[in-house]
């Protein structure tokens, strides 16, 4: 084997905790109780009106709530991930991918996708409508378990905009 790590005569390598990568944690749950996440999070600076369950963007070197009805300035798309937790003022752990449990949702069927909401940092089962003209349309993730109110939070990259 090669790396800081030997695992020569273990058939079946398991890891007993989360792991801790300077400070941005992967956790690996399975069991997720409400609130309750398991990824891969950042830790930053967020705006006041960030509120857990929030979806933001980043700006400045500040999350602020997503907005899909302008692509320019504080909150503007992309979606970046979600707000999981909020350890002190000013302070917040975004899960930008992975799994979230949020008994306030109403998700659609599992696996149908989730969208960046019309209302600032929220989450939509549907993209904006085609007649809402210079709104961004963003994907954050799918409904991983809908009796389970859990989503799968993986913002994509793409970023369109209603003409």
């Amino acid at each position: 084997p090669t790396g800081p790590f030997d695992l020569s005569g273990d058939s079946d390598p398991t890891l007993s905790n989360d792991l801790d990568t300077n400070g941005h944690p992967i956790l690996l749950s399975e069991n997720l109780n409400n609130g309750d996440y398991s990824g891969i999070v950042v830790n930053g600076t967020i705006d006041a009106t960030v509120s857990i369950g929030d979806l933001v963007s980043f700006e400045g070197f500040t999350f602020h709530k997503s907005n899909i009805e302008s692509l320019a300035g504080d909150g503007n798309l992309p979606v970046y991930g979600i707000c999981v937790e909020i350890p002190s003022a000013g302070s917040g752990k975004i899960l930008v991918q992975g799994l979230f449990r949020n008994n306030s949702l109403s998700l659609p069927a599992t696996g149908d996708v989730l969208y960046a909401g019309s209302n600032e940092g929220q989450i939509s089962n549907s993209p904006p409508d085609s007649n809402q003209s210079g709104f961004g349309v963003q994907v954050i993730g799918f409904s991983w378990d809908q009796s389970n109110n859990i989503i799968y939070v993986k913002p994509s990259n793409s970023v369109l905009r209603i003409l």
